[in-house]
């Protein structure tokens, strides 16, 4: 798998986690871990009133039992107690029989967990000696993307575009995603400032946002010239304000700069699964406006155009 695509399926994973909680985001880990490990990957489903018997799947060669915890907002005490309650579950209904010896808690906590369930799991590995506790976070999931074959990722995530995609990109493509932009609803006042001065600092992206830049840069001008024409002169203007808003309300969230960028996709182009030409207007709009407007971070003593 090339680059482009690989960081094509890294972004969707990273989207698809921040839009995908409770059941969805285990129908997600079922779908990844199904397609890399094919049979030996078992994936009980509740039944009725006994429930899934505290197992939200069993990778067979490991013989590892999982736990999904997928909120939209973690909570400490909310995490820790399901740590606990389903480690006990998988312990009765599993481990005498079906002899796990690894338990595992699946979650989608970019940032990590917090200390209180951190704390949970060390205390559950140390009283069990025959049971290896710990957690896979979005971080492993990316992984174990990153081995799944060219077919079965792009039946997850969708195909990326190809290079005749890009080549054929009209400017019908980029009005609309840039329409798509300069539709979205107001975001409230309060979000409506400068990204302040002190935040114009390196962004540190990672290889596969910078893969998905560069992969729009080619045909990042045809924007600019689409942008030029139009019969509107404050149409720029208006998406890279629109834009702006945007960065900076998720930048008081603290995301990383790669969730702002994937999040930034989602708010350009809408669909998860779009069709490859409106996946290439949405890359070439996002690295003109990377380099046109105020979004994301300049190097150090370096001046906004």
């Amino acid at each position: 798998m090339d680059s482009f695509r690989s960081a094509h399926y890294t972004s969707r994973l990273d989207i698809y986690l921040y839009r995908a909680f409770g059941a969805a985001f285990q129908t997600l880990f079922w779908d990844i871990m199904g397609r890399r490990y094919g049979d030996q990957f078992l994936m009980p489903k509740p039944w009725g009133a006994v429930g899934d018997f505290s197992c939200d799947g069993f990778l067979v060669p490991e013989k590892r039992c999982f736990a999904c915890y997928g909120p939209e907002r973690m909570s400490p005490h909310e995490c820790t107690e399901k740590i606990t309650n389903d480690f006990r579950g998988a312990m009765e209904h599993w481990c005498d029989q079906y002899a796990f010896e690894n338990w595992t808690f699946v979650h989608n906590a970019r940032q990590g967990l917090p200390p209180q369930a951190v704390q949970a799991l060390y205390a559950l590995d140390q009283e069990h000696e025959d049971v290896a506790v710990g957690h896979w976070g979005p971080s492993k999931l990316e992984r174990i993307v990153a081995e799944l074959s060219d077919d079965d990722a792009a039946a997850i995530f969708g195909a990326p575009p190809a290079l005749a995609d890009f080549a054929s990109l009209g400017y019908g493509d980029l009005e609309a995603v840039l329409d798509h932009v300069g539709e979205a609803s107001p975001v409230p006042p309060r979000w409506i400032r400068p990204v302040p001065a002190s935040k114009i600092t390196a962004n540190g992206l990672s290889d596969a946002v910078v893969t998905l830049l560069r992969a729009g840069e080619r045909w990042a001008p045809r924007v600019h010239e689409f942008i030029s024409s139009y019969y509107d002169a404050m149409y720029g203007e208006r998406i890279c304000t629109r834009f702006g808003q945007e960065y900076a309300v998720l930048k008081e969230q603290h995301l990383s700069p790669d969730e702002i960028y994937h999040r930034l996709m989602v708010f350009a182009g809408g669909d998860l699964l779009a069709p490859a030409k409106r996946c290439c207007a949405v890359y070439a709009v996002l690295t003109y406006l990377f380099d046109a407007c105020e979004i994301f971070e300049a190097p150090r003593g370096t001046e906004r155009p």
